[in-house]
């Protein structure tokens, strides 16, 4: 509606159906026509990138605000090989992203949750583990690993990209920064394991419903569902060079473990190397 045609949108990434997302990006490309008109109404209207936000958020569901719109960093020059200067726009939502923060927010109470907190906390009802077990394991998925066994729908984003060797063929590898596992606050009932808590993950990139994976896979090896070398097992194998070792990979059908509910999930923020 804005610019009177369609515009295709990026994301940085993309979440499942009752995940949430405080810190998404995104970019758009325009044509210069469109760059031009834009700058004729801001300077003759004196409208700001702040008011085309707030146009754009009276589009918008009430569930989607854009809170934050700035010019993406100016594309700049690039040698080719054949020493030909070309201008390239190299800036990208997803491309030049350097890490991810997400953040998985439970409830930990023996027969309810609260109604309130039921689409952005998940509840854990069975909170007879150690909770420093939970931490602990956590922190086996820290580093680099390959998370076949944690990602959702790798054989059909395979057939959309066309691969040839199918699901082999997608690479697995992530690297997890660091998993926080914080209590937010106390539960009235004064029993100290009750109460909020969150865990925090930072990673340069997720699978599909990985960090879910990560999370209900975790909470079920507290729960004695699995072993912890079930779970060593499930953390695929890589050689010295960063490669899959093929021979040690195990698909997501091989992870019995169901992941975290959606609703606890939240994308907190992408960070990008220049600090845009």
């Amino acid at each position: 509606k804005r610019f009177n045609r369609s515009v295709k949108i990026v994301g940085a990434s993309r979440t499942d159906a009752g995940v949430h997302a405080h810190g998404q990006t995104f970019h758009f490309d325009l044509y210069p026509n469109d760059s031009n008109e834009t700058e004729n109404k801001i300077e003759k209207e004196k409208h700001s990138l702040q008011k085309l936000a707030k146009s754009l958020n009276s589009m918008l569901r009430r569930d989607i605000r854009i809170w934050k719109l700035e010019r993406a960093p100016l594309p700049t020059p690039m040698l080719l090989d054949n020493h030909q200067q070309q201008q390239q726009y190299q800036w990208h939502a997803i491309a030049s992203s350097a890490k991810k923060l997400y953040s998985y927010r439970i409830y930990i109470h023996p027969s309810f949750n609260d109604p309130l907190m039921r689409y952005t906390r998940a509840h854990v009802h069975e909170p007879s583990f150690d909770l420093s077990q939970l931490n602990q394991t956590l922190q086996y998925f820290v580093g680099t690993h390959d998370f076949r066994a944690f990602g959702g729908a790798i054989e059909q984003n395979a057939k959309k990209k066309g691969l040839k060797g199918g699901a082999m063929e997608v690479n697995t590898i992530r690297t997890v920064y660091s998993i926080d596992f914080v209590k937010e606050k106390d539960d009235d009932s004064g029993d100290e394991r009750f109460g909020l808590y969150r865990i925090d993950v930072m990673l340069n990139g997720a699978l599909y419903k990985m960090v879910r994976n990560i999370v209900g896979t975790s909470l079920d090896l507290c729960k004695g569902k699995i072993t912890i070398e079930q779970l060593l097992d499930l953390l695929g194998s890589i050689d010295n060079e960063g490669r899959q070792d093929k021979r040690q990979q195990l698909d997501r059908d091989r992870n019995p473990c169901k992941p975290a509910p959606p609703e606890g999930l939240t994308l907190e923020m992408v960070y990008y190397p220049d600090g845009f």
